[in-house]
């Protein structure tokens, strides 16, 4: 990258070879091949340590003892939105849950599959079914599949019990954008 040293304008090689078309550049422009044209090559600060969600700008260019140098800005991470609390909510939601070493799935449609059962478990206590794990089949009782449909329940609940602290805490001014990422059941 180069700069202009009248200007401060940046400008890379492709710039370089548009501004100057006149001019037939070797393939690789160096320093040396656009120092006569008032350019100086650009150097830039250590990219500094980015905590969450922060963004990195380029920022103001400096002269140091005849060398340009260019800054960084750090653009804080913007304040989720009540939107990205509930989409955050939705993926800790549906992420599925692990119990008795068992994957359950509980994304939407898979609640609704478990609620099913669990309504004939409930009406049939001899009621028992062979469930589709990402490990495979497994055997469940009418006892277990209102076990599976509990937790699952309870993951959700805790999930959007989750949700609406953020949101008070959005309406409160307490939120931090750290927040978005904590706290959701495992």
């Amino acid at each position: 990258m180069f700069i202009n040293k009248q200007t401060l304008s940046p400008m890379d090689a492709v710039g370089i070879r548009r501004a100057y078309p006149e001019i037939s550049f070797p393939p690789e422009i160096t320093f040396e091949h656009v120092a006569e044209l008032g350019y100086a090559a650009l150097e830039h600060d250590l990219q500094p340590v980015l905590s969450s969600g922060e963004q990195l700008q380029p920022g103001e260019i400096r002269e140091e003892d005849g060398r340009y140098v260019q800054g960084w800005v750090v653009v804080p991470a913007p304040t989720p939105t009540a939107e990205d609390i509930a989409d955050r909510r939705w993926q800790a939601e549906t992420a599925g849950i692990t119990l008795n070493g068992m994957h359950i799935d509980t994304g939407r449609d898979s609640q609704a599959l478990i609620t099913g059962a669990t309504v004939q478990a409930m009406l049939d206590p001899n009621y028992s079914l062979r469930w589709k794990t990402v490990a495979g089949f497994v055997d469940l009782t009418a006892e277990q599949i209102i076990g599976v449909a509990t937790a699952a329940r309870a993951h959700v609940q805790a999930c959007f019990n989750r949700e609406a602290e953020l949101l008070d805490a959005l309406d409160a001014g307490t939120f931090t954008p750290e927040m978005l990422d904590q706290g959701w059941p495992a």
